[in-house]
């Protein structure tokens, strides 16, 4: 029987597919039999893993799949302070449900298409990370860094998001319908087309992000920061914006029936064309606001205590 991990790793090094996964076998049995071994199994195997190159037409070989698999489920979860480093690894559709990557290094890793539904990511590095199209559906990644990632028509339904860095990432078209993104910082980030109906970016930090499109309906953006924001043709129906700072943000054609943007902060926005029907602006600061009309102001359910323009006073 084998029993160190250096000559199973010397078997992950074989021509034969066979032989491979039998050393991928042979290392699970190690850490299964030998606790104290398991952080070095774990850092055999995503040698290994990162080692790999997908094939086109197959896609992952099995032996990667089980070297994943071995990994996420019968590792992680049992070895404390362990960092999985995956780094650059191409996992684009890996088969991932479930997984235990807590901490673990993804940074320019290739995940296009990968499913990762209920995926632990939770402070993980994914900085740069390929996530186009990428099922993470009720994943958390609370804490993560997603900086500069791509996670274009990625599924993050439901997803915990709180606290991350996406600051540069593009999620043009994702699906983040009741995610929670409380205090994440998306500065500068693309959403432009995204689904965020029912989401959580309670002081979110949107600075300078493109929102073009978005489906914010019934949001919380209570005291986001969406300074500069591009919102044309948004749709916050029934959103939570009270004091949220929307100064010089683009709100021009931007659906904000019903509303509350008690106490917002609108300096400089551009509001023209946007339907404020049954909105509340009390004590939002409107006085440089551009765009605004009698009209639109007359249609919200009451802007008590606002700064207006001062076309708009008398």
């Amino acid at each position: 029987m084998i029993d160190s991990i250096q000559q199973a790793v010397e078997l992950l090094g074989s021509e034969s597919a066979p032989t491979r996964l039998f050393g991928i076998y042979v290392l699970e049995g190690v850490a299964r039999d030998l606790p104290d071994e398991r952080a070095a199994v774990a850092e055999a195997l995503c040698s290994f893993v990162r080692q790999q190159q997908r094939h086109e037409e197959l896609g992952f070989t099995c032996e990667v799949q089980t070297a994943l698999s071995v990994l996420t489920r019968r590792i992680c979860g049992e070895v404390d302070d362990l960092t999985v480093d995956l780094h650059g690894a191409d996992l684009r559709g890996a088969f991932l449900l479930g997984a235990d990557l807590e901490r673990a290094n993804l940074s320019e890793a290739l995940l296009e298409g990968a499913f990762l539904e209920g995926v632990n990511l939770e402070g993980a590095a994914l900085v740069g990370g390929d996530l186009a199209g990428a099922n993470l559906l009720g994943a958390t990644l609370e804490r993560a860094n997603l900086e500069g990632a791509n996670l274009v028509d990625a599924l993050l339904f439901g997803a915990n998001l709180e606290a991350a860095q996406l600051v540069h990432a593009s999620l043009l078209g994702a699906n983040l319908a009741g995610a929670n993104l409380e205090g994440a910082r998306l500065t500068g980030a693309n959403l432009g087309r995204s689904l965020l109906a029912g989401a959580t970016l309670e002081q979110a930090v949107l600075t300078d992000a493109c929102l073009v499109g978005a489906d914010m309906s019934g949001a919380n953006l209570e005291r986001a920061h969406l300074l500069r924001a591009e919102l044309r043709g948004a749709i916050l129906r029934e959103a939570t914006l009270e004091q949220a700072d929307l100064s010089e943000a683009d709100l021009s054609e931007a659906d904000l029936r019903g509303a509350n943007l008690e106490g917002a902060r609108l300096g400089g926005a551009n509001l023209a064309g946007a339907m404020l029907e049954g909105a509340t602006l009390g004590r939002a600061d409107l006085s440089t606001a551009r765009g605004l009309s009698r009209e639109q102001l007359e249609s919200a359910t009451t802007y008590e205590g606002a700064r207006l323009p001062a076309d708009l006073t008398g």
